[in-house]
């Protein structure tokens, strides 16, 4: 249904609330005679799918000429197209700004108008009967969505309609023209046979819905989905009940929840929602608060019905999926049906045949317009229809599930899809199932399926029956039944069984497996025995080849090997007798420093103690003569007479004067002492000079000798590296025998002392080699590296 689907759905809003009813037949030798396309109540629908079918085909068509625009081709029909049918900014348009939806993300508007054209041609729709308008009188239309005739006993009246009547009646003339331009068209064009009685009818309806806003569309949709669920669980008890009746099984009733109460709530007639509806829609003072008051009155005890707090027009319905709240402020609106006879009367006289077509004209019975006709009623009676003509079928039921609401791959809502199989009543019938046997294996089936169990159980002669039996208490299963053709089990046995029964196949499996591997590996082992012998004939041909080429690059490695001991041996020697010289002259320079040093340290100490005892002696001369002074006083003979001043003054004179004498002495020796230390200074500190430039010029000559001798062990190690290199490409792993006595070669170094016995190298005599007849021993090359860091560890 390419156009169906083109002007249904074109935006991943959660408006796919339409129903359609396929209905197939077929002759008696299965040849499909033809199909037709219902739908419960279009006014029941939501009316945004009118306006996404004009956005729709508006959008595409202006994607089309846009498409030719930018890649320089002038598509004229799409250009006149758009004149003809005069389209502009959907922003500025009623119908189409009221879905807030103006680009379709991923989809090509260009390719889709052109698929659905052709769709509407295959159907029947021509070209030409797709490009025209409604094409009727315009003061016609203008009466008809503004005014009503009504007709009475003694006269007809006309009235004009308000406002908003008015805008009813073109809406209800919108979905009218929608309903039928594709349905009615669809169903005449696939045609079918009446007289047909094998039949496959697929009825794809909407789930259980509860949105923040919950209106007139959605009472219809979950009282369709309360219908349903309910012949769901008759039709899976009425089975089950059947199935046990028929094998004669012990078995229960199982309690499940009946919506009967529900149905009753809404369909009851008189007292029900539906014709509480119907009545307040009869009254022209009726509005919603007076309706929603009526429910209140009338369902006040009722279990299944709720009267929510703040609020004057909101009820409550307690659904089997969960509670539903309802704004009842459009439900009279859209149970009122605006199809009325000036619908009818102004598109059957339509210039366009097409939509003449659509609309025949009514019979003079059926054109009285002052009946009453509700949607909610006319739904109840279709549904009640499908409901007898599911009853009188074999029902399938699939449920679909949504995983998210973006529509987009590889997101999974947890919460959503739970609400999905809770609504859709998944778990319930899940539950009911399990509550009894829901896995029916027929005798045969089941030893066909299960005789691996017990293979014992075949070899004698058992009824079918018996054979079941056993096979089950072998198993060790207990909560089963058995009829009368078939075995009944409960959730999980089969399961359980089907795990032992792969169990035992996969040991089955195995031990076949066993046997080809053998046969496999048997034809798999004779072909590598012949190929091994050619192998052991081919390894016999190379070992002799290489033993010969081995044999002559062994006389060629060990010839250069010989020259490079010699080498190495006159660099260690040279590096050893370096090693002494250095080792000699800086023990000589070690001395003088330390001699520098100590010398040093002497010169200070001489001339802090000459500065301390010249101190001393001063101090100690001092005390001296004040002790001497002090004894002639007390010496001297008391006389009467006073000595004179001069007298006094004479002897002070005299000794001070040999004190000063004797202390210019004193002076005079340590003066010649100091310039004696001076001199002796003076000649150290030039020898010192000399010395350490002598050490400086000695420190260079180390530094240049280790320089060298790293450069020097470098290249041994390099050269070590190379002959380990040499052997290893020489293929010597090779050599059938191991060289013993003379042939063994060692390449060893030692770090000890200057001993040559130790740090030699001993390499065999240059004399050729001879091999015996016997297998020799294995090659051996022992070199022991020397580092950098050893040689030069000493120093």
């Amino acid at each position: 249904m390419e156009g169906q689907e083109f002007v249904g759905v074109e935006s991943p809003m959660r408006t796919e609330s339409y129903s359609e009813w396929f209905q197939s037949r077929f002759n008696g030798i299965d040849n499909f005679l033809g199909t037709s396309l219902k739908g419960l109540e279009n006014q029941a629908t939501n009316f945004l799918l009118v306006v996404k079918a004009e956005l729709h085909c508006r959008a595409a068509l202006k994607e089309k000429a846009r498409v030719s625009k930018s890649s320089g081709v002038k598509d004229s029909n799409s250009y006149q197209e758009k004149e003809r049918y005069k389209l502009g900014n959907p922003k500025s348009l009623h119908y189409l700004n009221q879905s807030n939806c103006y680009e379709l993300v991923g989809v090509s508007d260009a390719h889709d108008y052109l698929t659905t054209k052709r769709a509407m041609d295959i159907v029947g729709i021509s070209q030409k009967e797709q490009v025209v308008l409604l094409l009727c009188d315009p003061h016609a239309l203008e009466d008809t969505l503004c005014k009503r005739v009504m007709i009475t006993p003694e006269e007809i009246i006309k009235r004009s309609l308000d406002p908003h009547g008015a805008a009813v009646s073109r809406d209800g003339l919108a979905k009218t023209i929608y309903s039928r331009l594709l349905v009615d068209k669809i169903n005449l064009s696939i045609g079918q046979d009446p007289s047909s009685k094998c039949l496959i009818r697929i009825l794809d309806i909407y789930g259980f819905e509860s949105f923040k806003t919950n209106s007139f569309e959605q009472f219809c949709i979950n009282f369709t989905n309360e219908k349903l669920q309910q012949h769901s669980n008759q039709h899976v008890f009425k089975m089950e009940q059947e199935e046990y009746t028929k094998e004669e099984i012990d078995w229960s009733y199982i309690e499940f929840v009946d919506n009967q109460d529900i149905l009753d709530l809404i369909e009851k007639k008189p007292g029900g929602i539906i014709a509480l509806l119907d009545e307040a829609c009869m009254f022209p003072k009726s509005n919603h608060e007076t309706f929603s008051q009526k429910l209140y009155q009338t369902f006040k005890d009722h279990r299944r019905f709720i009267k929510p707090k703040l609020t004057r027009s909101d009820f409550t319905i307690v659904h089997y999926a969960g509670e539903v709240r309802y704004q009842s402020d459009q439900f009279l609106d859209k149970n009122k049906d605006y199809v009325v006879a000036e619908h009818q009367n102004l598109l059957s006289s339509s210039s366009c045949s097409f939509v003449a077509g659509l609309f025949p004209s009514l019979s003079d019975k059926g054109a009285k317009s002052s009946k009453f006709s509700s949607i909610g009623s006319r739904f109840k009676l279709q549904l009640q229809h499908l409901m007898d003509t599911l009853s009188s079928t074999e029902p399938h039921y699939i449920r679909c599930v949504k995983p998210n609401n973006f529509l987009k791959p590889a997101i999974f809502e947890n919460i959503s899809v739970l609400q999905q199989l809770r609504s859709g009543g998944v778990l319930e019938a899940v539950r009911i199932k399990c509550a009894g046997y829901p896995i029916h294996r027929t005798f045969d089936d089941f030893l066909n399926r299960f005789r691996s169990l017990a293979p014992e159980v075949f070899e004698g002669n058992y009824e079918e029956e018996v054979a079941c039996k056993k096979i089950l208490e072998k198993m060790g299963l207990t909560d089963y039944q058995i009829g009368k053709t078939k075995v009944f089990l409960r959730a999980g046995q089969m399961a359980e069984l089907d795990a032992r029964r792969a169990s035992i196949l996969g040991i089955s499996a195995k031990v076949i497996q066993k046997h080809i591997r053998t046969h496999i590996t048997r034809e798999l082992a004779r072909k590598l025995y012949k190929l091994m012998k050619r192998e052991i004939a081919t390894v016999i041909i190379q070992r002799d080849l290489r033993r010969h080429l081995t044999r002559k690059a062994y006389i060629r490695i060990k010839l250069s090997t010989v020259v490079l001991q010699t080498g190495l041996r006159s660099m260690v020697a040279r590096i050893e007798f370096r090693y002494r010289e250095r080792t000699k002259a800086a023990i000589v320079i070690q001395a003088n420093w330390r001699c520098h040093r100590a010398f040093s340290d002497y010169k200070k100490l001489k001339k802090a103690s000459i500065i301390l005892q010249f101190r001393w002696k001063v101090r100690i001369a001092k005390r001296e003569l004040s002790k001497q002074k002090m004894e002639a006083i007390k010496a001297a003979s008391p006389v009467i007479r006073e000595p004179s001043h001069s007298d006094i003054d004479a002897e002070k004179i005299e000794t001070l004067t040999m004190e000063v004498e004797n202390l210019k002495a004193l002076l005079w020796a340590e003066k010649q002492r100091a310039d004696e230390c001076e001199r002796k200074y003076a000649e150290a500190q030039i020898t010192n000079e000399e010395r350490r430039k002598k050490l400086e010029e000695t420190e260079r000559l180390v530094h240049q000798l280790q320089d060298s001798f790293n450069r020097m062990t470098n290249s041994m190690s390099n050269q070590v590296s190379e002959l380990k290199m040499i052997l290893s490409t020489s293929n010597l792993s090779s050599i059938s025998g191991n060289f013993t006595g003379e042939d063994q070669i060692e390449f060893i170094s030692s770090d000890s002392d200057s001993s040559s016995s130790s740090s030699d190298f001993t390499f065999p005599a240059p004399t050729s080699p001879t091999f015996p007849s016997v297998k020799p021993s294995p090659f051996q090359l022992i070199i022991q590296d020397i580092s950098a860091a050893e040689l030069s560890g000493q120093f």
